[in-house]
């Protein structure tokens, strides 16, 4: 048997009193399963298992941007849940209808709770932004952009106060006179 380093020993005792401190909270519609207000998923003994206490779960990533996810067995069948899901359904309630799990810094690996908050999926876009986890790429930012912003805002001010239509605008900014269609019924360029 080989000794245990140094560094080996401290972050034994680390987990041995994160284990003890954690509060655990059973996840709904998941039995024998906890969540704690840190993010860690805990699966509580099995048969089988020898009666040895059960185990926190090590999450993978769900998704290029980071967001954590574990496998969870319900009914004989497995089931790959989010983390910041879970911690939210656990400590605050399930989700409400037209919202979703947000992360109030942007690190979507962060899943603690003092950082989840459901809220709607246009906040969460704005977060993103915000944080720098998403770059702004609407209008002439955008790489297939024919027009840009100062041509949009003449084609709404054409819209508005001209008897020209839709085709004779588009000839003229060298576009299909659907993009002129989209402009003025908010299908594109919406913020502007």
């Amino acid at each position: 048997m080989e000794p245990i380093s140094w560094n080996g020993l401290k972050k034994m005792a680390i987990n041995y009193k994160m284990n003890k401190l954690e509060t655990k909270k059973a996840i709904p519609d998941f039995p024998g399963y906890f969540a704690t207000k840190s993010g860690r998923i805990w699966s509580a003994s099995r048969k089988g298992s020898g009666g040895h206490g059960g185990k926190f779960l090590k999450p993978t990533k769900r998704d290029r941007a980071g967001h954590l996810a574990v496998d969870l067995c319900k009914d004989n069948q497995t089931c790959r849940c989010s983390v910041h899901r879970l911690v939210l359904q656990t400590f605050v309630g399930p989700c409400p209808l037209g919202m979703e799990g947000c992360h109030n810094n942007g690190n979507p690996s962060y899943n603690w709770l003092s950082n989840l908050r459901w809220d709607t999926r246009s906040a969460n876009a704005l977060d993103a932004v915000k944080h720098g986890t998403r770059v702004d790429n609407r209008g002439s930012k955008q790489g297939q952009a024919k027009l840009n912003e100062a041509q949009v805002r003449v084609i709404k001010w054409l819209l508005k106060r001209s008897a020209l239509y839709h085709r004779e605008i588009a000839e003229v900014f060298g576009v299909h006179s659907g993009t002129i269609s989209s402009i003025k019924y908010k299908r594109s360029w919406k913020h502007i």
